[in-house]
Formats: C-alpha cells, sequence, structure tokens
C-alpha cells in the first residue's frame, strides 16, 4: 500500500480526499481508507493509504523504457478511458503528467494524485497557475479561466508521446518560453492568434512533427487530436475513445470517422 500523509487545516476542507471518496474506475488508483491523527487545535494529519502501483512513467522515461506503438496505443486509450469517466462528473485532474500515470502489472495503467482535482461548472473562474509547465494547456497558459476536462487530453497526450522521445515535448523555461515552443509545432487559426495577441511564427504542424516518430493510424490519430493549441478544436476523451475505434482492424470508411473528428 501506498500512503500519501498531508497536513490538514481545520479551516479548510481536502478536495482530494472529497474528490477521491467519489471516484471508483478501473484505472484510476484506489483509496483504500484514510485516517487522521495528531489532532490539534488548528488542524490534524491526513493519511491516505492508496493500492500500490509498480512504477510511474516518469521512471519508465527515465529510464529509457521501450514500449510498441501498440503498447502505447492501448495506455493511452486506458488513460482516456479514465478522463472520460472524470468528464462525466465534470472533474477536471489539473495535473496530468508521467509521475502521475502508474503501470500495474506491466499493461494497466491507472492515474493518481488527485491534490491539484476540482469540479468544474461552466463560466467559472478557475485557477490557471495549475498544472507542471511542460504539460499545461495552452488555455491556461494564457490565463483562460473557464477550462474545462480538455486541459487533460492534452497533458495526457504529451505524456504518452514522452515515452517515444525521452522528454518533454514542450520544456519552457518560463510561461512564455512555454507558449513559443508550442506554437513552434502546433497550428494555430489567424482568429486564435489574433485574439490571443499571438506572435507570428512558422509551425512544422504536430503531423509533420509526428511522422518521424509514430507510424501507427490510431496512436497518431489519438496525437494529432489531443495535441491541439485551440481548445475548441481539441477533442473530449469521449470524443477521442469513440473515432479512435475507427481505426480497429476491419473497421471501415476510417477517413469518414477522421473527418468528423475535425468538424
Amino acid at each position: 500500500m501506498a500512503l500519501k500523509r498531508v497536513y490538514q487545516d481545520r479551516k479548510y476542507y481536502n478536495r482530494e480526499l472529497e474528490t477521491l471518496l467519489q471516484l471508483s474506475h478501473p484505472n484510476i488508483v484506489r483509496l483504500n481508507y484514510f485516517s487522521v491523527d495528531e489532532k490539534t487545535e488548528h488542524g490534524c494529519y491526513l493519511n491516505l493509504f492508496f493500492e500500490l502501483g509498480d512504477v510511474s512513467f516518469e521512471q519508465l522515461i527515465a529510464q529509457k523504457a521501450r514500449f510498441s506503438e501498440r503498447e502505447v496505443r492501448g495506455f493511452f486509450l486506458q488513460g482516456l478511458a479514465a478522463l472520460k469517466y472524470l468528464e462525466s462528473m465534470n472533474i477536471v485532474h489539473r495535473d496530468i503528467k508521467p509521475a502521475n500515470i502508474l503501470l500495474v502489472g506491466g499493461r494497466a495503467i491507472k492515474i493518481c494524485d488527485f491534490g491539484s482535482a476540482k469540479r468544474v461548472s461552466k463560466n467559472e473562474y478557475n485557477s490557471t497557475y495549475i498544472c507542471s509547465r511542460y504539460y499545461r494547456a495552452p488555455e491556461n497558459i494564457l490565463g483562460i479561466v473557464d477550462y474545462d476536462c480538455r486541459i487533460d487530453v492534452w497533458s495526457m497526450g504529451l505524456s504518452f508521446l514522452e515515452l517515444f522521445v525521452f522528454s518533454p515535448v514542450f520544456s519552457g523555461e518560463s510561461n512564455k518560453d512555454q507558449l513559443s515552443k508550442i506554437l513552434e509545432v502546433t497550428s494555430v487559426s489567424e482568429t486564435c492568434r489574433i485574439k490571443h495577441n499571438l506572435h507570428a511564427c512558422r509551425s512544422i504542424g504536430i503531423e509533420n512533427y509526428l511522422k518521424p516518430i509514430v507510424s501507427d493510424p490510431g496512436l497518431v490519430f489519438l496525437f494529432e487530436h489531443s495535441i491541439v493549441f485551440e481548445r475548441d478544436r481539441r477533442l473530449q476523451a469521449s470524443k477521442l475513445i469513440e473515432y479512435e475505434s475507427a481505426f480497429e482492424p476491419g473497421a471501415e470508411d476510417t477517413q469518414k470517422f477522421a473527418g468528423a473528428a475535425c468538424m
């Protein structure tokens, strides 16, 4: 079992515990039980006991562990299944990254660390200074406060692509530098560029970035439709799963599904 121990000020409730008690999904780490100790008038220590994962993807990337495209595609779909579940509850994880994705038994993946998770609603103000910078979605960098579950889709796409390149895809030294690195790879409409006062630069396009790295059509589709600068063009986890199924062996009219996903 894995233990997470945090100090809990009595003035505040623990959002992570509140979130975890609502969750039950095979691709989300299970909270076995919790306890409190060292109580004082100001607070206490909260102990969260989780099922144990074998290894994080951050560790696997550091070890330069090799996975086939088929394996990564399977990992990605499991991760999306977890995000689809969270999406159905309007819960945003807000810190998806390789360190928070665990591999169990060599095949199953589980999302962990819900310390930043929050239930969101439309037009609600949310902090944009969330998620580790390398995996932070463009809308968070731009200061858009009414974001949704698609910020997790962006982060997950980058996390699984890292299994092939063994380092963060975008590793800016500041938010401004991070945005510049993203714009060098992802395409942006002129409308979006003007709206957010983005500097003009020549983007290679995510599809061209992927060509020497990934060839599996289904996996390419997942990356191309998750690592998308504009939120409204980025697919939700549920849609990614739906359209990706067209790439299974024997599926017909693949191009029709791929085209529909871009609408």
